[in-house]
């Protein structure tokens, strides 16, 4: 009876005796290539050009030529687009968990209805996926029922293509669950055992009376002990020995209470708080141990400090530091809960990290828990009698997380710290202390908290005392630039000084990032607009880059070793005293050398921040430039791209291109190889038939990414000290002095059978010759690989 209810109703008595139910009218789906994108774009043109009349002659703009904008289309059951709408972020700068939606469409003749509603609600669940924590739209005013039925909030009215529209608002309060859920129920039920005046609270730890010891006491979620009892075990140590170092205490030992169901189950436990307290380097004291029981995990811990620092210590006016370490990754099973920075690391980085606050001495500090970096945040300044502000884009993050994640999630050691404007600093880090990073940009207490600061930090923990090192902040951006010159000099200034912000002393630009690069590589596209070493553009780079040492691509018109004038795809480097080096691109992909003559030498040159070299884009690809610069004494290469995405095979997702995959893996063998520092810059975005790959990146002499943008527009921002860091790599297996030179006599010879260069293939194909290779982008490929490889 019940079964043929629901098959009137629903459907779900189908499922119930094994029957069909009813197909869906239409499905949802990711644009996953160019003949959808296409449908979707010809039915905007109908829709908001020849039918509304919104717009003139096309409704393109600059979101839909970014990589990271997402288009959701519906399909008939035919495969036919039925309508499409697009979300992302809402501009090209780092992504800030703010995304917009919009150029929402539904066919006019759509014989089904709920199409636009089943896209609105579809693209509001990719942006929560996404890890988005805001998302807001641009609605046509007569579609704000629809929305607002939706469960849309409005805002204000706005006009686009001077017409009505209204700004509206997806709810999404995921920050505001999470301290609802872990937190806003403590001080009610705490109320009786709070300290009074002068005590510690909100502190995860409290001093021992008559000492100066502290103690912090810490449980494990029962759940996560079940699941994962050596993970549980570490974590037992990890989150207390934060609790102390938040305080400013040194450590002096653990206790554990330990509840497991059976031997083999403690001893697991056991086993990964053994080997924290190892890592540590913290002995565990004593403890209970109860078997037969539901899994439980507690652990006290004790630690000394004379002057112990609250975390309600923040005043109005403090600017607040975040230290954060972003190496490592997200724990398995634990993605966007739990990041694992901790577990790899050697008991000398563990210690220093701990000891940062107790050496800064700041007047307020807390270690960032379950709560996340904004609950712990909402709960320094709760404890402190006043607000704070977040500064959203000053927050370190690694690369693999998203907005919402990180800022929700316990980041194995992250501590934030309040203080006046200028806070003693933190002590210096030893080699391998890669990842951690601090923000001090921004984040405020303060009554009215008005007005955010003004310098920006993204980088790792550095000495500015004076104990031996010296810290080098380099940059490496991914941006997109075309033929505008001007708008070229406004997004450089632009990079410039949110690197300045940064204290970013050496800044590298993508090659042809004054002009922008050619349109396609097929020996027919335009030229950017030639510029002389010392024209009034250089030195207009120059004013801009000031103090800064800045590397830039850009369409060279000068002589060649002949004296004939030629074009040539060259790059600069200068500081505000004019320019310190300069290169020009040896090696030449497909048809570049229709545009540009090659140069014909690689060579290191000093400037302010040590020795460098430069290179281009596709002279990454042969081991020898970056011998050659190695040789000359560069401790950092820069290199210079506007580096595409595969145009025979292009894959629907750019992290899953073989360029990429090729780019990243020159990136790290070219550092590695010589054991230097790499610094590349790459084109992104679109510019004619090219799609390029982004992934700015530093990478140190050991051939490790520190810090990546990925496929989209960024800085990626790496403190390193340089003369440390090369030491360090070769300090036993030094390749460069561990080289045979008499043993590579035929480095300057033609391979036998290594098939034509691609000026005897260009020769070949102008005279008609057939051409038994096929080139993409520099590679020759033989002719009977599958061409889906």
């Amino acid at each position: 009876m019940y079964a043929a209810a629901y098959r009137s109703a629903s459907g779900l008595g189908e499922v119930l005796l094994g029957q069909p139910g009813r197909r869906p009218d239409f499905r949802i789906e990711p644009a996953a290539d160019p003949v959808t994108l296409a449908a979707y774009h010809r039915l905007r043109t109908r829709v908001f050009v020849h039918k509304q009349g919104l717009f003139t002659d096309h409704d393109h703009d600059d979101r839909d030529d970014d990589p990271r904008t997402l288009v959701l289309v519906a399909r008939n059951l035919e495969g036919a687009v039925l309508g499409g709408v697009r979300l992302g972020p809402v501009d090209d700068g780092p992504d800030l968990g703010w995304w917009f939606g919009g150029r929402l469409v539904v066919d006019p003749d759509c014989p089904v209805r709920g199409v636009g509603g089943a896209l609105v609600r579809a693209a509001c669940a990719h942006a929560e996926s996404a890890g988005v924590l805001r998302f807001e739209a641009t609605v046509q005013a007569r579609n704000e029922v629809l929305f607002s039925r939706l469960g849309w909030t409005t805002l204000r009215p706005v006009t686009v293509a001077a017409t009505p529209h209204v700004l509206m608002r997806w709810p999404i309060d995921r920050i505001a669950a999470l301290v609802s859920a872990t937190k806003s129920e403590l001080g009610g039920l705490l109320s009786g055992l709070v300290p009074g005046e002068g005590g510690y609270a909100g502190d995860d730890g409290a001093p021992v009376p008559g000492s100066d010891l502290v103690a912090a006491c810490d449980a494990i979620l029962p759940s996560m002990v079940e699941r994962d009892p050596e993970w549980a075990g570490w974590c037992s140590v990890l989150v207390n020995v934060n609790d102390l170092a938040a305080m400013g205490a040194t450590l002096v030992g653990l206790l554990d209470a330990l509840g497991a169901r059976n031997r083999s189950f403690a001893k697991r436990v056991l086993a990964g708080l053994g080997r924290a307290s190892q890592a540590y380097d913290i002995p565990v004291l004593g403890g209970h141990t109860q078997l037969g029981v539901p899994a439980a995990l507690s652990v006290t811990a004790l630690g000394r400090a004379a002057h112990p620092i609250r975390g309600g210590g923040g005043r109005p006016g403090h600017r607040i530091r975040l230290t954060v370490d972003t190496a490592g990754g997200w724990r398995p099973g634990y993605a966007g809960r739990q990041w694992d920075s901790s577990s790899h690391r050697r008991t000398p980085e563990l210690r220093t990290m701990l000891g940062s606050v107790a050496t800064a001495r700041p007047a307020a500090a807390k270690d960032v828990s379950m709560a996340g970096l904004a609950g712990t945040l909402g709960m320094l300044a709760e404890a402190s009698g006043c607000r704070a502000v977040l500064d959203v884009g000053a927050v370190p993050r690694p690369a693999q997380t998203t907005v919402g994640d990180w800022f929700t999630c316990f980041p194995g050691f992250g501590m934030l710290t309040a203080d006046e404007e200028h806070p003693a600093t933190a002590t210096g880090l030893s080699r391998g202390q890669r990842g951690l990073r601090c923000a001090d940009r921004g984040p405020r207490c303060g009554p009215a908290l008005a007005g955010r600061g003004a310098d920006r930090g993204d980088h790792r923990l550095g000495d500015r005392a004076g104990n031996g090192m010296s810290l080098l902040r380099m940059a490496a951006a991914a941006a997109n630039f075309d033929r505008d010159l001007e708008a070229d000099f406004t997004r450089i200034e632009r990079l410039i000084e949110t690197a300045r912000a940064d204290e970013v002393r050496l800044l590298v630009l993508p090659e042809a990032a004054l002009g922008g690069y050619l349109a396609d590589l097929d020996g027919a596209a335009g030229t950017p607009p030639p510029l002389c070493q010392d024209g009034p553009e250089i030195r207009r780079l120059a004013r801009l880059a000031g103090e800064m040492v800045v590397a830039v691509g850009y369409c060279e018109a000068g002589a060649d070793q002949d004296g004939a004038d030629r074009l040539f795809n060259s790059a600069i480097c200068v500081t505000g005293d004019g320019v310190l080096g300069h290169h020009r691109k040896v090696h030449q992909p497909l048809r570049e050398d229709a545009s540009y003559a090659a140069g014909g030498r690689f060579a290191a040159f000093d400037t302010p921040v040590g020795r460098l070299g430069m290179m281009i884009c596709y002279d990454k690809a042969f081991p020898e430039s970056a011998r050659t610069l190695a040789l000359d004494g560069a401790s950092i290469v820069m290199c210079l791209s506007a580096w595409p995405a595969s145009r025979t095979n292009a894959a629907p997702n750019l992290n899953q291109d073989r360029w990429k995959r090729r780019f990243d893996l020159f990136d790290r063998a070219r550092a590695l190889e010589n054991q230097i520092i790499w610094l590349s810059a790459n084109q992104s975005g679109r510019f004619g038939s090219l799609r390029f790959v982004a992934s700015a990146k530093v990478v140190d002499p050991g051939g490790d990414i520190l810090v990546d943008t990925g496929v989209r527009a960024g800085l990626a921002i790496a403190d390193l000290d340089v003369k440390a860091e090369l030491e360090a790599a070769r300090r036993s297996m030094d390749h460069l002095r561990d080289r045979r030179p008499a043993a590579y006599p035929t480095l300057d010879r033609v391979v036998p059978g290594a098939g034509p260069t691609l000026p005897e293939l260009h020769s070949r194909a102008a005279r008609g010759r057939p051409n038994s290779s096929a080139v993409e982008f520099g590679s020759v490929r033989a002719p009977d690989r599958d061409p889906r490889r």
